[in-house]
C-alpha cells in the first residue's frame, strides 16, 4: 500500500505543479488540439510478443499485463533525455512490468514522457496522430519505448525495452 500511495501523491504533486503558470507565455511545439487529445487518464495493455531475455521461459510469462498511464501537458522548461529531446507530455504510471520480465527497479515514481506529432494529410477527423512515449526515461536501464498512433480515444502501436535483447510487443491504450 506504501507503494500505490507514493504513486499518488507523485500524480498529485505533478499535476499541481503543471498545473500552475507563471503568467508568460509560451509557444507549444505542435498544434494544441493534438496535444490536448493526449492529456488525460489512459487503460494500457502490453502485449509480449519478444521476450527480455534468454533465460525467461515464455511459457510462465503473460501475454498481456495491463495498467494506467495519466499524462498532462509539459510545461515551457526544457526537457530532453537519451531516449527523446524535447517531449511534449509528462506523466506517471501504473504498470507491473516485472510480469514482464522486467528486473526489479528501485527508481522511485515509475514516470514517463512522451510526443506527439500531428498527421499533416489533411483535415479528417479520422486520421491518427503519431504517439511516441518512454517509460522511465531517467532510468535507461528499464526504460521502454512505445510507438505508435493515436486518437482522442484509443491508441495503438509497437514498444520495445532498453534491455540487452530489447524484448517488446504490442500496446493498446483506450481512454478512461
Amino acid at each position: 500500500m506504501n507503494t500505490f500511495r507514493r504513486i499518488t501523491t507523485s500524480a498529485a504533486a505533478l499535476l499541481a505543479v503543471l498545473g500552475c503558470s507563471n503568467g508568460s507565455a509560451h509557444t507549444p511545439a505542435i498544434d494544441e488540439s493534438v496535444a490536448g487529445r493526449l492529456v488525460g487518464t489512459w487503460d494500457i495493455t502490453f502485449v509480449l510478443e519478444r521476450p527480455l531475455s534468454l533465460s525467461t521461459d515464455t511459457r510462465k510469462l503473460p501475454r498481456s499485463v495491463a495498467g494506467t498511464v495519466a499524462l498532462l501537458e509539459r510545461g515551457a522548461e526544457p526537457l530532453s533525455f537519451e531516449q527523446m529531446s524535447a517531449p511534449t507530455h509528462m506523466g506517471v504510471f501504473h504498470v507491473d512490468l516485472g510480469a514482464l520480465g522486467f528486473p526489479p527497479s528501485d527508481a522511485g515514481v515509475p514516470d514517463l514522457v512522451a510526443r506527439v506529432a500531428s498527421s499533416q494529410r489533411g483535415n479528417s477527423m479520422q486520421e491518427r496522430d503519431s504517439v511516441y512515449i518512454v517509460l522511465n526515461p531517467e532510468t535507461p536501464r528499464y526504460a521502454v519505448r512505445l510507438s505508435g498512433r493515436f486518437d482522442a480515444n484509443d491508441a495503438s502501436g509497437t514498444w520495445i525495452a532498453e534491455s540487452f535483447l530489447g524484448g517488446g510487443g504490442t500496446f493498446v491504450m483506450r481512454r478512461r
